[in-house]
């Protein structure tokens, strides 16, 4: 006889504008072998049939609830989910990406292995054109609060990832913590999160199932290929939340800001590409970068994590940075 849960996920949604794909989303939930949960949909302000959609759900299964508000970006969104939670734990589904039927399964049996504060599962990227580009495994692991964090941020192993999906989050220790996502940062929002998270940890596991589908589109947030003044000043301002942790964590996770620091160069790299083609090479900030590239390229250069495409097109934007948009423009 298959033991019933007693714990309940709380799973947040940010929506906005995504009519064409959360269907696909919710649709994946209700499919969930795991069955005690509570699906939490913030509609962002969006101007399509987004919130009409969620409504439906919401009115065939008691576990979906849909909250309209303003337009605050996706940070805003996932805080005002955090703030009606009511599981014992806190995992984040994006709306235009989707999960495998044991996805919330997978991440609760994470759990069951010792004494955890933190579940991570394998996912599958896909683009939302021609499928399925990498899938991410490995072993089964227990890791150290430490572990967790060097092994995050790294990106040829490809492990866990710095996002927010593919986790299962203890809420007493979000809410002990007061831990909430800065809206100030358009990107990499994230990795604080995950790092005042973790910081608040013992030891994590990782489940090598591919339970999460992460769908990259041309329109995502992390767009590289949109050559605006709006598009690059997010990326531009945003990086400010790798100075944020490295600041933080620079007396106690020595290793963990050397690797955010290379990090920070790669995509450095990609908000100047996406800046000189934008028109704002004279502007402190992109010239405030270029020298922190210049300061870290050795580092950088010399890293058996980063690969040779990234190394050149590092190289290149330092010296012709919009003909290393057009190159690298779609996947930087």
């Amino acid at each position: 006889m298959k033991k019933t849960n007693t714990k309940k996920i709380s799973v947040i949604i940010p929506a906005y504008n995504a009519e064409p794909y959360i269907e696909k989303c919710l649709n994946s939930l209700i499919a969930q072998t795991e069955p005690n949960f509570e699906a939490i949909i913030i509609d962002d302000g969006s101007a399509d049939n987004t919130f009409e959609i969620c409504k439906k759900y919401a009115a065939q299964d008691a576990r979906f609830k849909v909250i309209k508000q303003s337009n605050g970006g996706v940070s805003a969104a996932r805080n005002s989910g955090l703030d009606i939670a009511g599981g014992e734990f806190i995992t984040f589904v994006d709306s235009d990406d989707y999960v495998a039927p044991d996805y919330l399964q997978v991440l609760l049996q994470g759990y069951s292995g010792g004494e955890f504060d933190i579940a991570m599962c394998g996912y599958v990227l896909e683009l939302d054109k021609s499928g399925e580009l990498y899938r991410v495994t490995g072993n089964a692991e227990e890791l150290t609060q430490t572990e967790i964090l060097n092994r995050m941020f790294v990106p040829l192993n490809r492990s866990w990832g710095g996002f927010l999906v593919n986790k299962l989050f203890k809420a007493e220790i979000i809410k002990k913590n007061h831990i909430r996502l800065n809206p100030e940062y358009k990107l990499f929002e994230d990795i604080v999160f995950n790092y005042e998270y973790i910081k608040s940890v013992k030891r994590g596991s990782y489940t090598p199932a591919p339970a999460y589908y992460y769908v990259t589109r041309k329109n995502s947030a992390v767009c590289t290929s949109e050559a605006t003044v709006s598009n690059a000043n997010k990326w531009l301002n945003s990086l400010k939340a790798f100075d944020f942790v490295m600041e933080d964590a620079k007396d106690t996770y020595p290793q963990f800001c050397k690797i955010l620091s290379i990090m920070k160069v790669m995509f450095s790299a990609t908000a100047l590409r996406i800046a000189a083609k934008s028109g704002l090479k004279a502007t402190p900030r992109y010239k405030e970068l270029r020298r922190y590239i210049i300061k870290n390229l050795g580092s950088f250069l010399a890293s058996k994590n980063i690969r040779l495409k990234k190394k050149i097109g590092c190289i290149l934007t330092l010296i012709m940075p919009k003909t290393a948009f057009k190159l690298w423009a779609e996947g930087s």
